[in-house]
């Protein structure tokens, strides 16, 4: 088969994937956006007045940008419908992170541990369940209070009494029946002792929102499939506020066979881009000695998650989450950013620059490993002009990476490369 110029290929791209694109100014606002719903939400880590702040300019330029279809429509229901799905898009990602001031915090980092021997450093041995301090964050409650290594074994006189301590403790702190001053019973260099902290209890308003943050964090995977959707409504909205037809996102319903036909090859293509780009990447984490923690850190979040339903709710969250990232970066991003750059490969990189700082919480490789990704599902989207082929490849992918880290889990090669992984 003879392999059409590139030329030809971008013309394709651009007679059906550029109708009617907006204008400059409105595709600079709209890819504003998009980028600030995907990495908005990192920014909790650095300030949540940052992030509070990205949600509130985040509100006022979704709401901006939909101005048009509600104006358009003379249905009060659908006007509200537009507001509604800005409103909920941008929240999510806030509601889902634990604002500050929602939950009532204790300020330590912990690490599960039963003893029914010596304690590190104890002069005598103690049979006890207990969480022992990893950090103090300061500024908090725990600041100068409590140390590293403290064994805590008991809050407000009731000891820790299950299997995950640290969620435990947790629970108990965060329950507005506790005082807002409460004694923790905790072991220091072998001697038990008691500490009293100050956790202010939250405003009715906060323990609402906080209610939610839990919620969402003991249902992640339910949560993220449900942001998800939302953003995919989202920029369907704006594909046709700026009068755009829906094939310039790739939903087309013709030639679905030859579509998922195409599928099958392109499936393995990917594995075999995975495994040419792992070689230098696994050798650049093997010299910076940050590949191989990251790696085990990856798979255990992976597992851990899995863990809180069953395999085809997780499966089915996986379609979702490839159907929005398809969505968004290959259907909607791309062609925008080309609207801008002039050139299809230039676009192609960059959107899958900021694809892989969509995944910054999972490591330095992962970044490098889902850019790449990126770029060859950008290939196979320009190459079909059409969203079936690369949703079923990337959702494929995933479930079979997921199958995968299933079985790695259960074999006990985690555990055993943690043991071998310097902390």
């Amino acid at each position: 088969m003879i392999v059409r110029p590139l030329q030809d290929w971008w013309a394709d791209a651009d007679r059906e994937l550029l109708v009617n694109v907006p204008g400059r100014g409105r595709v600079a606002l709209e890819i504003a956006l998009l980028v600030a719903l995907v990495l908005g939400g990192h920014a909790e880590a650095l300030s949540i007045s940052l992030a509070v702040a990205i949600v509130a300019l985040e509100t006022v330029l979704a709401l901006w940008l939909l101005r048009p279809w509600a104006h358009d429509r003379r249905s009060p229901g659908m006007r509200a419908f537009g507001v509604a799905v800005a409103l909920l898009a941008v929240t999510a990602p806030l509601l889902a992170h634990s604002p500050a001031g929602t939950t009532r915090r204790l300020g330590v980092e912990l690490v599960p541990a039963s003893s029914g021997g010596a304690a590190a450093g104890s002069a005598a041995p103690h049979a006890a369940i207990f969480a022992e301090v990893k950090s103090v964050t300061a500024g908090t409650p725990a600041d100068g209070l409590l140390r590293t290594a403290d064994h805590i074994e008991a809050v407000d006189g009731v000891r820790l009494a299950t299997s995950d301590p640290p969620a435990e403790l947790a629970r108990r702190i965060q329950d507005d029946a506790l005082p807002e001053n409460f004694a923790l019973t905790l072991r220091r260099a072998g001697a038990l002792q008691q500490v009293t902290v100050h956790v202010p209890r939250v405003t009715h308003l906060a323990s609402r929102l906080g209610s939610f943050s839990t919620l969402a964090n003991e249902h992640v995977i339910v949560a993220t499939a449900l942001r998800d959707l939302l953003f995919i409504v989202l920029l369907i909205l704006l594909t046709r506020v700026d009068r755009q037809p829906l094939s310039v996102l790739g939903l087309e319903t013709s030639g679905a066979i030859r579509e998922l036909a195409f599928a099958v090859p392109a499936i393995g293509g990917v594995f075999f881009v995975q495994v040419v780009a792992a070689v230098p990447l696994a050798l650049a984490g093997s010299l910076l000695r940050f590949g191989n923690h990251e790696a085990v850190e990856r798979m255990d979040t992976l597992s851990r998650i899995s863990g809180q339903t069953s395999a085809p709710e997780f499966l089915v969250s996986l379609i979702v989450a490839a159907a929005f990232e398809e969505v968004a970066f290959r259907a909607f991003l791309t062609p925008r950013v080309r609207s801008l750059t002039g050139s299809w490969p230039i676009a192609a990189v960059l959107v899958s620059v900021v694809f892989g700082l969509g995944h910054m919480y999972e490591g330095t490789v992962a970044i490098a490993q889902t850019a790449i990704l990126g770029l060859y599902f950008t290939a196979v989207f320009l190459a079909r002009r059409r969203l079936l082929a690369v949703v079923t490849c990337h959702a494929a992918f995933n479930a079979i990476m997921f199958v995968l880290v299933q079985v790695i889990v259960r074999s006990g090669v985690i555990d055993r490369l943690k043991d071998l992984t310097p902390h």
